[in-house]
């Protein structure tokens, strides 16, 4: 039977692709209370010497950091509670985000669930504007500093996300809602209706071989799609290929460690030939992972969370 071969959600590298940050239905998927770090930071190699040919690399901003914790509650672990900071910063501006995330979880079958999840996020986006000068030459050649209050009013609300996730050995699949709806605390954000839908499928070659391809979508003023595959070994090793956001060639690589400790890399450049070099300059991303799962303890293992 193909199931012998079926591994843990949080042993196949399907589990990379699913962030309480993007999808609420997942919070509390892992077997043990799941904490998790990420950072993304946009790069670019620039050719800074044409005679030679000699490049730069640097990353760019804005940098986007996620830091989340998850897991299930109850006695019958049905629901589950979670919860992230996330902060895009930049030189000139930065947003931070307090996100709560409530999910449940239903058993069609011994192998297959169904969940739905909620999330509000508070948001305080902010202009540094310690790094603007704001001016305009008179007559005189003098510069005038505006002194603006829609400036200097942070942009604060409450969003609301929703979603449903479908989790099977051997099949996954989701739907987000962002920006459902907002209260307004300083300025109504000017968002629109956005959508994410992701499927995929584990293939269990072997004991040791699990091979996960999978496809996305995700909707707000245009659609992108993102397709890849990973394959992983022995539940400790993964690597995969993947095109991002319709626009970039990424590699992925990855570990987990005793099923506890998840690291993980994904590495992307820009794929259409049109952007292969703009002004002499490649450009892409750089994302770093980690993953940890609390057990707990052999005194409190019967206990609920």
């Amino acid at each position: 039977m193909i199931f012998k071969y079926a591994t843990l959600p949080s042993s196949l590298p399907s589990s990379v692709l699913a962030n309480v940050w993007e999808q609420p239905a997942i919070a509390g998927i892992d077997k043990h209370t799941a904490v998790k770090f990420m950072y993304n930071s946009p790069w670019e190699n620039k050719v800074v010497d044409r005679i030679t040919g000699q490049k730069e690399f640097r990353l760019l901003e804005p940098a986007n950091m996620y830091l989340s914790v998850d897991g299930a509650v109850g006695k019958d672990k049905k629901m589950a509670v979670g919860g992230y900071y996330y902060r895009i910063h930049n030189n000139d501006w930065q947003s931070d985000n307090i996100n709560l995330t409530l999910s449940y979880t239903h058993a069609i079958n011994k192998f297959t669930q169904i969940r739905g999840g909620i999330a509000a996020t508070y948001s305080n986006n902010a202009l540094n504007t310690n790094n603007l000068n704001f001016w305009q030459n008179t007559d005189a050649g003098a510069m005038l500093v505006a002194n603006d209050a829609s400036v200097n009013t942070p942009e604060r609300y409450i969003n609301c996300k929703a979603g449903v996730w479908l989790n099977h050995p051997l099949l996954f699949g989701g739907l987000t809602l962002d920006n459902l709806f907002q209260t307004t605390i300083t300025k109504k954000p000017d968002l629109l209706l956005a959508s994410t839908a992701i499927a995929g499928i584990n293939i269990p070659f072997t004991k040791k071989y699990t091979l996960t391809a999978y496809g996305k979508r995700t909707s707000n003023i245009n659609a992108l799609y993102t397709a890849g595959a990973m394959l992983s070994y022995n539940n400790k090793l993964f690597a995969g290929a993947s095109y991002e956001n319709s626009n970039f060639a990424t590699v992925t690589l990855g570990c987990n460690i005793k099923d506890q400790l998840r690291l993980h890399m994904s590495w992307g450049i820009m794929a259409n030939k049109e952007s292969w070099y703009i002004n002499d300059t490649n450009k892409g991303f750089v994302t770093a992972g980690v993953r940890y799962l609390i057990s707990p303890s052999k005194k409190s293992s019967g206990a609920a969370l």
